[in-house]
């Protein structure tokens, strides 16, 4: 089997809208209507169309990429396609012609076809302690799920519905169409029962006919060790119900985390500050600081300086899916004695002079001395 990309003539790293644009292009060149009688063309044509049918499709190109030939064994994902057309093919082929290569519509199939439910999106706000170590949170969702009185049918009851005359059940009804390039056949949704096949004399007192009800249900989130702010928890099979029998979508939980006021993320590293006095930063000292977890003991060197930074290992949070924790980094600012009296004053100043710390205070100005003498 050829490489699909050979086939469309495509490099791998094609994006979605080059592929479409590249399989247009090879298909109106190798159409067998443009090329009647040539066996090659229409053989060239079958085998970009089927390589289309992988390639244009995410999923499909996806397990392609992942595969290569094997998704093809067993009946695999791209067996049918890779070999016969589905009808979401020949909608891309005669939009080639802008519709009026026989106008052919897919719809009639996928109004039928199974479809994934809508996904559930839930905000869920937690604190920088659940970061740390995990946690649990039981939320309550409101979905569409199946009515539970004619379990998506939309009927009353199971003598409410009726075959469609017009379509005979199908779902579709066909109608010929002559084109330039010849006659040909258009199938559409059918137009009483839009694709169904039944029709509904009697709907269901619950749903109004929808065949669906919302809902709501308490479901257990669990939120790992880690979790970052905007992070998307999501919980397969818990969105909204599917149609036509589809799976039910997603329930997406978007994580929030609520500011802390005492401490600052940085990826997974941890900021905090904590204040110390004039003479535990000229003399040192121990001091306790808070952490996520508890207090710890940290020592303040002789002759800290404001905003010195100081780091604490393993006290800061998880990093996702790990099992070791980042550093928390602690800000040190020193606080200034306030107003001193003249007495406090002098001592200071006289300390610092015998330890040869040159020290001039501000001479007054007119105003301090015009003050002094009355």
């Amino acid at each position: 089997m050829k490489d699909l990309y050979e086939v469309l003539e495509i490099e791998s790293t094609a994006t979605e809208a080059e592929i479409k644009t590249q399989y247009r292009k090879l298909a109106k060149k190798y159409h067998p209507d443009l090329n009647p009688g040539d066996a090659e063309a229409e053989a060239r044509f079958k085998e970009i169309s089927a390589a289309y049918e992988v390639l244009g499709n995410a999923e499909k190109r996806k397990q392609y990429d992942t595969y290569g030939e094997s998704m093809f064994q067993n009946g695999g994902t791209g067996a049918a396609g890779y070999g016969g057309f589905s009808e979401d093919i020949f909608s891309d082929i005669f939009d080639i012609f802008g519709g009026g290569f026989g106008g052919f519509s897919s719809g009639a199939a996928q109004s039928k076809r199974p479809m994934y439910g809508e996904d559930v999106r839930y905000n869920l706000t937690i604190d920088l302690e659940d970061v740390l170590n995990g946690t649990q949170r039981e939320i309550e969702i409101e979905r569409v799920e199946e009515c539970s009185h004619c379990h998506g049918s939309g009927a009353k009851d199971k003598d409410s519905k009726k075959t469609c005359k017009t379509c005979s059940g199908r779902g579709s009804v066909r109608k010929e169409r002559r084109t330039a390039f010849g006659v040909f056949v258009q199938t559409e949704v059918c137009p009483d029962c839009q694709g169904a096949g039944e029709i509904i004399t009697e709907e269901c007192p619950h749903c109004h006919g929808n065949g669906t009800e919302k809902k709501k249900k308490k479901i257990l989130v669990k939120v790992p060790k880690g979790v970052r702010e905007d992070s998307v928890i999501s919980i397969r099979g818990e969105g909204s119900v599917g149609k036509n029998g589809g799976p039910n979508g997603d329930l997406n939980v978007y994580v929030d985390i609520r500011d802390n006021n005492k401490f600052k993320r940085s990826g997974d590293d941890l900021y905090t500050s904590v204040s110390i006095n004039y003479l535990q930063a000229v003399l040192g000292d121990q001091i306790e600081v808070d952490t996520l977890d508890g207090k710890v003991k940290l020592t303040i060197p002789e002759g800290t300086q404001s905003h010195t930074k100081f780091k604490i290992a393993g006290k800061g949070l998880y990093p996702l899916h790990k099992n070791y924790r980042c550093d928390l980094y602690v800000v040190v600012k020193v606080d200034v004695p306030k107003n001193l009296n003249d007495e406090q004053k002098e001592s200071l100043i006289k300390h610092f002079k015998d330890m040869n710390f040159d020290y001039e205070p501000k001479k007054k100005n007119i105003f301090e001395k015009i003050k002094e003498k009355f």
